[in-house]
């Protein structure tokens, strides 16, 4: 069975596909907004596990978009 998880970082995401979970983004820089979509729009997909195909795939795509090309961690490294 596929479950569903929330999470806010691009190895979140890898890892819950590791694991065949969906994903509900929370978006850097519009976690209110992320949490208010969840909870009008998603929370019912998400607890009765109806997340996936098209509206699964929108969701990575705009998280995605959001995630800076290096993360914050790897910079403070260099």
């Amino acid at each position: 069975m596929t479950s569903c998880s929330r999470r806010d970082a691009s190895g979140d995401l890898q890892a819950a596909r590791t694991n065949d979970e969906l994903f509900f983004p929370i978006n850097r820089g519009h976690e209110d907004a992320s949490w208010q979509r969840f909870f009008e729009e998603a929370a019912d997909r998400f607890f009765s596990e109806r997340c996936a195909g098209d509206y699964d795939v929108s969701l990575v795509a705009e998280f995605g978009k959001l995630l800076p090309d290096t993360p914050a961690w790897k910079k403070a490294t260099k």
